[in-house]
């Protein structure tokens, strides 16, 4: 239900994109009441600048937005609701997650992450994230983020760092079986303390 107003308002959001550079701005630019050409341009691009705020704003708010997450499992897991149960509490660092979230267009967005590149966030103002990627030198060297032009394919294909999973039984209550997603939180959330816990351990050198 959640995913859906997202999506609706996404849709709705550019619809409005739409309408205003197909019809609006062509209006704008030969307007027969404005003689000056300089201030028709300055005025068409305004105006199409200001119709792109409502999408970017949206798109960037509710990027995080986790519609569904898939657990890749071994044959053994897939036995019994049992053994499910047991691989999902004893997890490794190569257990592989596919996250669906949405595109700025409301289209399914989909990521496949290792559990051992997922961080806890903690809850924060203004932040609607609660978990997050860490980009591993890996991960730039195989999708090719290092350079420049590697980088900006990555922006336009709308990369996904950060999710937002509603947690609480009455959420995952509804999944065929109930309880993995909370197994998948908390190797989440171990993970992520047992590197801030090595952090702190770290001898401080002293400063001469």
């Amino acid at each position: 239900m959640r995913t859906g107003w997202v999506a609706f308002w996404k849709a709705t959001a550019l619809f409005q994109f739409g309408v205003v550079y197909v019809f609006i701005l062509p209006q704008y630019y030969h307007n027969e009441n404005e003689p000056s050409e300089t201030k028709r341009v300055l005025i068409t691009l305004g105006v199409g600048i200001l119709a792109m705020i409502p999408i970017l704003t949206l798109s960037y708010l509710t990027a995080p937005f986790v519609k569904r997450i898939h657990l890749y499992l071994p044959p053994y897991a897939r036995r019994s609701v049992s053994t499910l149960h047991n691989y999902s509490s004893t997890l490794p660092p190569t257990a592989r997650l596919e996250f669906v979230t949405l595109r700025a267009f409301p289209f399914e967005r989909t990521t496949t992450v290792l559990l051992s590149e997922l961080r806890a966030l903690p809850p924060q103002r203004f932040r609607y994230a609660n978990i997050a990627r860490v980009k591993t030198e890996k991960f730039l060297r195989v999708t090719g983020w290092n350079g420049i032009w590697g980088r900006v394919f990555g922006l336009l294909n709308e990369p996904r760092w950060k999710y937002y999973v509603k947690e609480g039984k009455a959420y995952t209550f509804r999944t065929k079986v109930p309880g993995v997603w909370e197994n998948v939180a908390r190797a989440i959330k171990g993970q992520t303390d047992a590197i801030a816990d090595s952090r702190l351990a770290r001898p401080v050198k002293a400063v001469k």
